[in-house]
C-alpha cells in the first residue's frame, strides 16, 4: 500500500478535524492555561542593568557637525547638516 493520501481522504480528515475543533474549543488552547501574566510593578526598579542603553546612544551619538549647501547643475540649492562619526 502506498504513503500517498488522496485528496478525497485528506478532505474528510481535515473536515472532520475541523468540527472537532468547532465543537470544543475550550480544548484547543488548554496547554495555554498554566500561563499567566508577568505583572512588573515598576520595571526600572525591577531590571536595574541598563547598560544597554549606553551602547544604543552611543553608536548614533556624532563626533562634529557641518553645515554646507549642495547645488546641483545650478538648478537649487540645498541647506544641508552633516553629523560626522569618526572611527
Amino acid at each position: 500500500m502506498s504513503n500517498i493520501v488522496s485528496r478525497r481522504n485528506f478532505m474528510k480528515v481535515a473536515a472532520t478535524t475541523g468540527l472537532g475543533v468547532m465543537m470544543d474549543p475550550v480544548d484547543l488552547f488548554a496547554q495555554y492555561r498554566s500561563l499567566t501574566p508577568v505583572a512588573v510593578e515598576n520595571p526600572l526598579k525591577a531590571y536595574p542593568n541598563r547598560d544597554w542603553e549606553r551602547l544604543y546612544r552611543d553608536i548614533f551619538k556624532h563626533d562634529k557637525t557641518f553645515v554646507f549647501m549642495c547645488c546641483p547643475n545650478d538648478t537649487h540649492n540645498c541647506l544641508l547638516n552633516a553629523f560626522v562619526k569618526t572611527m
